[in-house]
């Protein structure tokens, strides 16, 4: 990539919210885990990305 190429905003918008993102994922975790017992809050996690996943996965087929 050149200097001369621009970089898209959104591109920036989305580096900074996967920073607030992670950045978030401490205090999250502390406050989750007072009230979820471990177990509890891996099954929400994994609940969580398997309805993620499969929503990509159905949009993504979706273009084809």
């Amino acid at each position: 990539m050149t200097g001369k190429e621009r970089i898209p905003a959104s591109v920036h918008l989305a580096l900074v919210a996967v920073q607030l993102m992670f950045a978030s994922l401490s205090i999250v975790a502390k406050i989750a885990l007072r009230e979820l017992p471990p177990l509890g809050l891996v099954c929400a996690r994994v609940s969580a990305a398997t309805l993620v996943l499969v929503a990509v996965h159905l949009f993504l087929r979706g273009r084809e």
